[in-house]
């Protein structure tokens, strides 16, 4: 009698087990499986959000170009710029614009209105 406990003791520590590998293989088949799927859903919202960065740059630099475009032709019509009108510009337009990847035609403009003659700020 002991030999067939000890054998049935045997039989069912395989078999406990083989079903236990088994089910512990699918449990952390499952967890890669979730985590390949939430890395894939951050890579498809890290996607849309540089999309949307992309766009947003792009707009940026566009109502700074034409900020830069009014403010110097408005200025090249006047015939002079003033230190601040200058110093505005350049700090809260011009460095933007250029920064942001902005193209030569505002820095064309901006070295255009730094050559006219520097009058002081009127008074009103």
């Amino acid at each position: 009698m002991g030999n067939i406990s000890y054998w049935i003791t045997g039989i069912v520590s395989i078999i406990v087990a083989a079903l236990g590998s088994s089910w512990l293989g699918v449990w952390i088949n499952s967890k890669r499986e979730k985590k390949t799927e939430i890395y894939k859903k951050i890579d498809e919202i890290e996607t849309d959000v540089n999309k949307h960065i992309e766009v947003v740059e792009k707009a940026l630099t566009g109502i700074e170009y034409l900020g830069i475009k009014m403010s110097c032709s408005h200025i090249l019509d006047r015939g002079y710029v003033t230190i601040e009108e200058l110093e505005d510009i350049e700090k809260l337009m011009y460095k933007p614009y250029t920064a942001m990847g902005g193209n030569g035609v505002a820095k064309e403009l901006f070295e255009e209105i730094k050559r006219l003659p520097h009058k002081p700020k009127k008074e009103e």
